[in-house]
């Protein structure tokens, strides 16, 4: 089994569109075919980013609840040992 560490992007992407490639790695997920591991601070930026407006007109609360529970039920749940400072802006980041 493959160890992977899914990042907000991925879940959401599944979440709005069950075409493409985060909807099959989604799926992979829940079939356990990929391994997770995750930290609190991803769920809560998961769930944050799944309630944005522009997101939860797509998604139902309902479905919303699915991914979460669903994210969480097969992914492993990890400790950081190290804490880094969060960069609130890259200066390299010409927004490709």
């Amino acid at each position: 089994m493959i160890s992977v560490v899914l990042d907000t992007n991925v879940i959401v992407s599944a979440a709005i569109s069950i075409d493409g490639n985060p909807a099959l790695i989604f799926e992979m997920l829940t079939l356990e075919e990929i391994k997770n591991y995750t930290t609190q601070e991803v769920i809560d930026e998961i769930r944050e980013a799944l309630r944005r407006p522009k997101i939860a007109k797509r998604i139902s609360l309902v479905e919303q609840e699915f991914i979460m529970n669903t994210f969480e039920k097969f992914s492993e749940k990890s400790m950081p040992g190290v804490k880094f400072e969060e960069i609130k802006e890259d200066p390299d980041d010409r927004g490709l």
